[in-house]
């Protein structure tokens, strides 16, 4: 019969499966063929009842597939709308049929799955997209311990929250307990939000463990796409069985219904795929790169809708993935001209804390923020509010991801570009200096891809800045870089522009993304100076680490290959102190820099004090810690040749005049991780001290203080 003409009198109500606030869930019984279905009856009184469940029906329409509930019919009844649904389909496949299609199930619980005759399993039950607050959590019952800790810490629904859900349902199905168990359901709550779940049995396979561990894992871009689940050797093997069930199960049915005679023209048999035609053979294990943008490009769908309607639908405006085909689904390309909706990617969702635009951090804690969606055509403007303490903001390659505790280098110099508050911007090589610092000021970083070759440009306050980086990659992302508890910033535009504002004018300098930076034309201006202490040190471009457990003292020395010049070092870790030596002298590997003696040398020490013949410590100038910058500036065509110190960027009263014509540059360093890196060494034709302090004190060399 033409399933599409019934009406409530076509069924009997045989079991009643669940109830809740707005319907209630039946077995039913077809009377003309005794077959068994779901009836789902819905609250239709009221035009939000209406609306909400037509948009259920339209959805389930629109989702038809052997991987889902099949709307079979639905009819008004009195106050009710029946919602007819059949059994079938596994929820890993039917998830995966869900995210493919760039929809969220918003309620994933046992309730809401249902098992066929031949064993396959299908989702139902679903729901509208909407902001959650925590009333709305607490009045979900049993929905609220299948919620993932995203949903109750950041108010945010997406795949990687479905994939906690489904995890939660297979340790229970494994264990017959739920892997959060507690009391009640509010303190089950809390341990969700916490990540503190009971270790699975050791009868649980380990290879199993570790899947469904992950699944559940607090931190969201740990978890498996559905597709990583599915490539899963277990898994993969019960889907297949599963398709051969399937298979055999319908050959079966359309044999009967053939010999029966009972096939009618208006039910449409449709074949099951085999396992080559599902493709689950070409899982790959990593996340597609366009499904994990899909995934953050979803959260800003729902943050920028959300403001304008009470309720949305599951579907947003996201990248495809390359095996569905689709008209409707926005691709980056198809972005207009204007704002550009963005997610961050956070390292951990307990790390920052959001307020629409403007993100805080919690703890004094490196970490590194990038934002979706990647940047791969266009001229894209993103400007920020140093709000307090924004410590460094730029671009990454499109394969940069952050953990907890990161900072933007973490992941290699090549890849990624800094900007930072004191001013320099730094990728390969040396920092460059003379783009301006900013402190609580507006930031913005301008990427034209349309170019050739592709340009990042830097503003503050709205101002171009001289320096600017050509051969940007394929596709990056923007990231921002917090340090200090409390610091924060906020962002003002992230736009897609017409035409780009950055000029590159005359005073411009460019540098190039694929080239080692020397800033000026420096090359070849400052020279390590080889010696057997280096056996000691590690070095990465310019940064000089001792990777050694031995403790020997490393003393490394550099030639000044011009007289006026100025040397930029950063503290990274454990700089003892830095100076300047006599052109004889060397170090032998395990020395320290005193032992040719104080009247070959003066030391700077990390306390501040300055030291030269007979010992004597002259303090006064600033001690200088971890990420500290200290500045050495040297003048030689003054009548008193000179060094003056800096320590971040700030002139110290005590300097040193009469120096020797040649002499040597050294960093001390002797524990296992300490570290310091060359920032840039710039030629200084108009020194920047000044030596204007009332205590200014000049200390000669080679007399004693």
């Amino acid at each position: 019969m033409a399933l599409s003409g019934l009406g409530n009198n076509d069924f009997r109500i045989k079991k009643k499966l669940s109830h809740r606030t707005q319907g209630r869930t039946y077995i039913a019984e077809l009377l003309s063929t005794q077959e068994l279905f779901v009836m789902k009856k819905e609250e239709y009184l009221s035009e939000a009842d209406k609306a909400r469940v037509q948009l259920q029906i339209d959805q389930m329409k629109r989702l038809n597939s052997k991987f889902t509930v099949r709307l079979v019919c639905s009819f008004q009844f009195d106050v009710d709308m029946c919602i007819v649904m059949e059994l079938f389909s596994q929820v890993t496949r039917s998830l995966d049929h869900l995210h493919t299609n760039n929809v969220i199930h918003q309620k994933i619980k046992p309730e809401n799955i249902f098992v066929n005759t031949d064993g396959s399993i299908r989702l139902g039950s679903f729901g509208i997209a909407q902001q959650l607050n925590e009333k709305d959590c607490l009045q979900m019952g049993s929905t609220m311990v299948y919620l993932a800790p995203e949903v109750w810490l950041m108010k945010r629904c997406d795949f990687f929250s479905n994939i906690f859900s489904c995890g939660i349902i297979a340790a229970e199905l494994l264990t017959g307990k739920h892997p959060f168990f507690a009391n009640n359901e509010l303190a089950i709550v809390e341990r969700v939000k916490k990540g503190s779940y009971d270790q699975l049995p050791a009868f649980v396979p380990n290879d199993l463990k570790e899947l469904i561990e992950s699944m559940i894992d607090a931190d969201f871009f740990k978890r498996p796409t559905t597709k990583q689940i599915m490539s899963h050797s277990t898994i993969d093997q019960q889907l297949r069985m599963q398709l051969e069930k399937e298979k055999s199960f319908e050959v079966a049915q359309n044999r009967a219904k053939s010999q029966s005679k009972l096939q009618s023209s208006s039910i449409r048999v449709v074949s099951v795929p085999t396992v080559d035609e599902q493709g689950y053979q070409s899982y790959t294990a990593q996340p597609d790169p366009q499904y994990l943008q899909a995934v953050h490009q979803q959260h800003a769908y729902y943050q920028a809708k959300i403001p304008q309607q009470n309720q949305i639908q599951t579907i947003s405006s996201v990248p495809v993935l390359e095996t569905v085909p689709s008209n409707s689904i926005q691709t980056y390309e198809e972005i207009p001209f204007g704002p550009i909706v963005h997610v961050p990617l956070l390292p951990h969702p307990d790390v920052v804390q959001i307020d629409g635009e403007l993100y805080k951090i919690k703890l004094y804690q490196s970490t590194v923020v990038l934002f979706d969606p990647v940047i791969r055509k266009g001229i894209v403007k993103f400007k920020v509010d140093d709000d307090n303490h924004l410590h460094g903001i730029g671009i990454a390659d499109e394969s940069i991801r952050y953990d907890r505790g990161e900072e933007p280098f973490a992941r290699g110099e090549d890849k990624v570009l800094a900007y930072f508050s004191y001013g320099c911007i730094n990728h390969i090589g040396e920092s460059i200096n003379g783009n301006r610092n900013f402190f609580r000021e507006n930031i913005t970083l301008e990427l034209n891809m349309d170019t050739d070759p592709r340009t990042l440009t830097f503003f503050i306050k709205d101002e171009e800045q001289p320096h600017f980086i050509y051969n940007i990659p394929a596709a990056v992302r923007f990231w921002t870089y917090l340090l200090a508890s409390n610091s924060s910033f906020k962002i003002l535009n992230f736009e897609r522009l017409k035409t780009p504002s950055a000029q590159h004018g005359k005073d411009s300098a460019s540098w190039d993304w694929e080239e080692e930076w020397i800033s000026g034309d420096q090359k070849g201006k400052l020279s390590l100076v080889k010696s057997e202490c280096l056996q000691d040190v590690q070095i990465n471009h310019y940064t000089y680490t001792h990777t050694k457990n031995n403790n020997n003292d490393s003393t490394i020395l550099f030639e000044f290959l011009t007289n006026c010049g100025a040397v930029k070092i950063m503290n990274i870790s454990g700089l003892l102190d830095i100076g300047i030596a006599d052109q004889s002298v060397s170090f032998r590997r395990n020395e320290i820099p005193e032992a040719k003696e104080f009247e070959k040398i003066v030391k700077y020490n990390s306390n501040g004090s300055i030291v030269h013949i007979g010992g004597k410590q002259i303090e006064g100038n600033k001690a200088f810690g971890p990420e500290d910058t200290i500045t050495l500036e040297l003048y030689m065509i003054s009548k008193q040749q000179t060094v003056t110190f800096f320590v971040n960027d700030i002139e110290q009263k005590n300097y040193i005049i009469d120096l020797p014509y040649d002499f040597r540059f050294w960093c001390h360093i002797k524990d296992k991780g300490s570290s310091f890196k060359i920032l840039s060494f710039t030629n200084v034709s108009k020194p920047k001290a000044e030596h204007k302090f009332l205590s200014s004190t000049k200390y000669k060399w080679g007399k004693k203080w």
